[in-house]
C-alpha cells in the first residue's frame, strides 16, 4: 500500500490490502459521505458517479447490488467482482453487481484516452478544477485519485489527470464526478465539501490479529492509553502533542500499515485525539505493568535528569508522592 495526503488523496492499493471494495449507492436522494462513511464502517470512502443536482437521479454506467440504476454516458467504468477485486470493464461486461462508470474515460490499454464528445462533456468542462479518479496498474493495483474544488494549486484539468495518473503507473482510468462533489475520508487525513451526493466507492482494509502482528485492536474498541506521543495522522514523523498521563479511549481508526496504527479519543477528557503507536495501548481489561524504563518520549529527559542527580535512576514510571516532590524540588535548589 502506498499513500501520498500531500496534494489531495493519492492511494495504491494491491489485493493483499483490500479486504473489500464496492459501489455504495447513498441514501435518497443523496447523502453526505460522512454519513455514508459513519454507517458503512469502512476505512477509505470517496465520491463517485455523476448525477442531477436538482434530483438527485443517478447518471452514468451505474450497478449496484446488481440492479442497474442508470446508463448512458461514458461506457467505461470499474466493476468490483466479488466485491474484492476492480477490474476496468466497458459497461460492465464482467456481469459484476456493483459497476461505478466514469466520465470521460481517461486511459484504456496504457494510452491517453478522452472522448469528451462520446462522454458529453463541453468545452469548459476540461478545465482545471477538483477531481476523483480510479484508476488501475499493469499488475492490478488500484489507484484513487481525489483532489479538493478549494485547492487552487493542485486543481486539474482532464488531460493532465490523464497524464498524472499514466505517471502513477496506470493503465485504464476513469473521471469521476468532480468540482463540489470531489471528497474523500481515509485513515490518514480527510476532506469534506459540506455537497451531499448520489454514490461512493468504499474499500475496506485487511486488518491483521495475529499475536505477532502489528495490530491488535479493532475500531470502536475502547482501551487504555499508556501515555505518549499523540500525532497528527498514521504516518506524521513529528508528535502534535505529548500527553503524559493514562487515558481510557475508544479506538476511531485502524491503519495497519501506519507507524502510529491506532486512532484514539479519550473518553475521560485526558487530551488523547489522535494517532498514537501500538506500544502506547493496553487493553482496558489488561492489568498495567510499569515497565522499569522510561518510556520513548520521556526518556532523554530521564537520563539528563539522573545526570544531574535531581531524579535517583529508579522507577521512571511510577507515580510521585509530594515527598517525592519535595526532595526533587530541594535538589533543584528552588527551596532555598
Amino acid at each position: 500500500m502506498k499513500y501520498d495526503m500531500t496534494k489531495g488523496l493519492f492511494v495504491q492499493l494491491n489485493a493483499n490490502d483490500i479486504e473489500k471494495v464496492e459501489y455504495i449507492h447513498g441514501k435518497e436522494p443523496t447523502e453526505s459521505i460522512q454519513n455514508a462513511y459513519n454507517r458503512l464502517g469502512c476505512d477509505i470512502i470517496v465520491n463517485a458517479n455523476f448525477f442531477s443536482m436538482s434530483t438527485g437521479k443517478t447518471c452514468g454506467e451505474v450497478t449496484d447490488e446488481g440492479k442497474t440504476l442508470s446508463t448512458g454516458m461514458s461506457p467505461y467504468g470499474f466493476a468490483f467482482v466479488d466485491k474484492k477485486k476492480p477490474v476496468f470493464s466497458y459497461k460492465n461486461s464482467v456481469k459484476a453487481i456493483d459497476f461505478v462508470g466514469g466520465y470521460p474515460c481517461l486511459l484504456k490499454d496504457n494510452k491517453v484516452y478522452i472522448d469528451t464528445n462520446e462522454s458529453g462533456f463541453s468545452a469548459t468542462s476540461t478545465a482545471a478544477r477538483g477531481r476523483t479518479a480510479l484508476g488501475i496498474t499493469a499488475n492490478g493495483d488500484f489507484i484513487i485519485r481525489s483532489i479538493a474544488d478549494t485547492d487552487s494549486k493542485n486543481k486539474i484539468s482532464i488531460k493532465n489527470l490523464a497524464l498524472q495518473l499514466q505517471k502513477y503507473g496506470c493503465i485504464n482510468a476513469i473521471n469521476l464526478d468532480g468540482g463540489g462533489s470531489a471528497q474523500w475520508i481515509t485513515p490518514w487525513g480527510k476532506f469534506i465539501s459540506g455537497r451531499k451526493v448520489d454514490g461512493f466507492v468504499a474499500v475496506w482494509l485487511k486488518k491483521k490479529t495475529s499475536e505477532g502482528d502489528k495490530t491488535m485492536f479493532n475500531k470502536n474498541d475502547v482501551v487504555t492509553f499508556l501515555g505518549g506521543n499523540v500525532y497528527s495522522s498514521a504516518s506524521a514523523t513529528k508528535a502534535a502533542k505529548t500527553v503524559d498521563k493514562q487515558s481510557e479511549c475508544t479506538i476511531t481508526s485502524v491503519y495497519e500499515k501506519g507507524t502510529h496504527p491506532y486512532h484514539c479519543v479519550s473518553k475521560d477528557g485526558n487530551g488523547v485525539y489522535g494517532w498514537v503507536d501500538a506500544n502506547c495501548i493496553k487493553a482496558k481489561t489488561q492489568e498495567i505493568v510499569k515497565e522499569d524504563k522510561p518510556a520513548d518520549y520521556a526518556k532523554e529527559a530521564w537520563e539528563a535528569a539522573c545526570k544531574k542527580g535531581v531524579l535517583d535512576g529508579t522507577s521512571p514510571q511510577g507515580n510521585v508522592t509530594r515527598e517525592m516532590l519535595a526532595v526533587i524540588l530541594d535538589r533543584l535548589g528552588l527551596l532555598d
